[in-house]
């Protein structure tokens, strides 16, 4: 039995794996390829991507594997996914998007090695062609500071660190590649490319290097190439790590490096003024991506460079979206709508992925609006309390001298918010869903302080005043 070749995807959040997957599919290669797609967070936007009923031209299946790593929780699904994939008879390719923050090695020994507890051989039926990792040269220079520090942490061996690293993270990816895509190479200097290069060089030497604009590659350099060596990848620092640990004992890569997703759900208008300055200047630094809808425009957000851009909208989707429209006016605002609503996407989300450098708890994304000219009624202050956008209470800070505002969730009880003396703080609490998240305290009229993850809003608004809709 001829065995199906797997191409194995893989790189780091942002780096631009989306777009070279779907190059891939619309290629002319006359294959017929399945394709899973795996994204850590609760909503797989990168899933809907690449899904053959809103976007896809020919008959590939898809198979979406959200909220976990294919190499550690979700592992075992992966193996079942396959063993269901290799049932159709006329399957030519697979190809696995790994999410952002997996490691190739541990999916690749759910493929290659027969043993594991669900006692599904697929060694017979299944064999790996490649595995490619896509790097965003820009971002990759500028994060690692000219790539000393992740070249020390090679030297050392040293791939976890309390600081939660994600250097070590990426020396995994790079360790058993056979083709490195240094995409959106036109964005950096000829000089910078060859310093990177000389730097991959030390992290892997075997790898066939290709500069890569948007994703965009020949397909007869990355399919079919028959790169992947066992022997090679078996002797690797990290595959005898991960035996040594035990298929069951591998540590989550969100653990290991204190990256996780969440969703902030809102129901009520941002002002725009106040997030497009939040989101062109002042994004925190910890947060890798963020992937969203605003509500005052009908569009998706996507952190590249440090900053939120409109990434896709009715306007400008035809002129940048990796997707062969063939007119522009095929994707309108209903069809982006129900874009949204198969990734699970709900008006005013936004899919955060961030690094946890504090881990008890994550900054607070403030907006504050001052208004001239205020009448004394105007400049009453209230606090408004709100969980998953449900108004919970409402207080005249002018009259309050203290006070506690309780949650009560399904099991147990929680002090989430103090009031006193005409401030307003979040308590730190050990709720186990997250409410509650520690801050300082806030008075400055106007001013909306978000808690996050998203089920606790509090607000400090002025009576008649129409400012409270900014969060």
């Amino acid at each position: 039995m001829k065995k199906i070749p797997i191409t194995i995807l893989t790189g780091y959040l942002g780096s631009g794996k989306t777009l070279l997957l779907n190059h891939i599919l619309y290629g002319d290669h006359g294959k017929e390829i399945a394709v899973i797609v795996n994204d850590i967070g609760e909503v797989n936007v990168d899933g809907v991507l690449v899904d053959k009923k809103g976007f896809k031209r020919t008959g590939e299946k898809l198979v979406s594997m959200p909220n976990g790593c294919i190499c550690c929780t979700l592992r075992e699904d992966l193996i079942v996914e396959l063993d269901q994939l290799v049932q159709f008879s006329d399957l030519n390719q697979i190809v696995i998007e790994a999410s952002g923050i997996s490691k190739p090695i541990p999916i690749i020994q759910a493929i290659i090695l027969a043993k594991n507890p669900l006692d599904i051989d697929l060694t017979q039926r299944l064999e790996i062609g490649a595995i490619i990792i896509v790097v965003d040269v820009k971002r990759f220079w500028d994060n690692f500071e000219t790539g000393e520090k992740i070249q020390e942490r090679k030297a050392e061996g040293n791939v976890v660190e309390e600081e939660q690293d994600i250097r070590g993270l990426l020396i995994d990816q790079f360790e058993c590649c056979n083709i490195l895509l240094l995409n959106n190479s036109d964005l950096v200097s000829t000089k910078t490319i060859y310093k990177i290069n000389g730097l991959i060089a030390k992290l892997q030497s075997n790898a066939k290097i290709i500069r890569t604009i948007k994703g965009e590659v020949d397909l007869s350099k990355i399919l079919n190439t028959n790169l992947f060596n066992i022997d090679e990848t078996s002797y690797s620092m990290g595959w005898f790590k991960e035996l040594e640990l035990g298929y069951q004992n591998h540590i989550p890569e969100t653990e290991e490096y204190g990256i996780s997703s969440f969703i902030y759900r809102n129901r009520l208008l941002l002002d725009a003024q106040k997030f497009a300055h939040l989101t062109d200047k002042n994004f925190p630094g910890n947060i890798t991506r963020a992937i969203g809808m605003k509500m005052d425009q009908q569009c998706i957000k996507e952190q590249l460079e440090g900053c939120l851009t409109d990434s896709l909208n009715a306007d400008n989707f035809r002129k940048i979206s990796p997707f062969p429209w063939k007119n522009s006016n095929m994707f309108s605002q209903i069809s982006l709508m129900k874009f949204l609503r198969k990734a699970g996407v709900k008006i005013g989300d936004v899919i955060i992925i961030g690094i946890l450098i504090i881990t008890s708890f994550i900054p607070l994304f403030v907006f504050s609006i001052e208004k001239e000219n205020e009448t004394t009624e105007d400049a009453i202050k209230y606090a408004i309390v709100r969980i998953d956008g449900k108004e919970m209470d409402r207080f005249d800070l002018d009259k309050i001298n203290h006070k506690l505002v309780n949650y009560h969730p399904a099991k147990g009880q929680y002090n989430i918010v103090e009031i006193k003396d005409g401030r307003i703080r979040v308590k730190e609490d050990n709720s186990p869903d997250q409410i509650a998240v520690r801050t300082g305290w806030i008075s400055k009229p106007g001013q909306t302080s978000i808690c996050l993850p998203h089920k606790l809003v509090i607000s400090i608004e002025k009576k008649e005043s129409t400012d409270y809709y900014i969060y």
